[in-house]
């Protein structure tokens, strides 16, 4: 049975999507390797670099997260999970769960505090080293 058909008899749908939806959008796929990240300065710099300029921060939802909004809309999607972590989804309308976290929050390994991925940008451009928790020192 095609996708077209178990839509048509479907009443609510469950959606899992993953980078290929994002990828017409201009957001490259994410690969992270937390170890690594958490091992070795060297690994952390270049991520922070590269999270700088990164295309998932001027990307605009793409036909299929507008479409996913409507059929959810429609009341077709019962749950979209997404593993991705660019926010496409939310910001063409949907509701999801973010089975990876997203790029929006930073959060520290060492105490939890949470905040917004912007303003760590914001203190990698002015300082240019990546940023440290605000609270106690650790790595985000």
């Amino acid at each position: 049975m095609s996708a077209r058909e178990v839509m048509a008899v479907a009443r609510r749908i469950t959606v899992l999507t993953g980078a290929g939806v994002s990828v017409e959008s201009g957001v490259l796929r994410f690969r992270f390797d937390a170890a690594a990240f958490l091992a070795s300065a060297a690994v952390r710099w270049a991520a922070w670099e590269s999270w700088l300029d990164d295309p998932m921060w001027t990307a605009e939802p793409n036909a299929a997260h507008h479409a996913l909004a409507s059929l959810e809309r429609a009341g077709r999607v019962r749950s979209l999970l997404t593993q991705n972590v660019d926010g496409l989804h939310q910001r063409a309308g949907s509701t999801v769960v973010e089975l990876h976290g997203s790029m929006a929050r930073v959060s520290c390994v060492s105490c939890g505090a949470a905040s917004a991925m912007r303003d760590a940008l914001a203190r990698m451009r002015a300082d240019g080293v990546p940023p440290d928790c605000a609270a106690c020192g650790g790595v985000l």
